[in-house]
């Protein structure tokens, strides 16, 4: 799922949660055979995941993937401040998905 949520951010540049201007303006560029907010893709590449017992982990390492997702201060003495462009999140299709992956493991456990 991890794999397909990555693609899906590749080929149609829409942010996976959120929506707003920047849906819409993704929307916009896809249109137009566009992309937003993409110059090398090393934020999407650098997407990975890691599973642990009772939880999921998705996210990225580099330096600046923080400010992506959630916005804040940033530039020297912080003196721009950022919107979150979030680029992580669980789409209706994907929560689709998860309780369906979640029926199938709970129904495997009762049995």
């Amino acid at each position: 799922m991890v794999h397909n949520c990555v693609v899906e951010i590749s080929y149609t540049d829409f942010a996976v949660v959120g929506g707003g201007v920047a849906g819409l303006r993704a929307a916009i560029a896809l249109a137009e055979g566009g992309q937003t907010l993409v110059d090398s893709g090393r934020l999407r590449d650098s997407i990975t995941h890691a599973v642990e017992p009772g939880r999921a982990v998705i996210g990225s390492n580099l330096v600046y993937a923080a400010i992506h997702q959630l916005g804040g201060e940033a530039g020297r003495n912080r003196s721009v401040t950022l919107p979150a462009r979030p680029y992580l999140g669980i789409s209706p299709a994907d929560e689709i998905e998860i309780g369906a992956i979640l029926d199938d493991h709970l129904s495997g456990a009762v049995q």
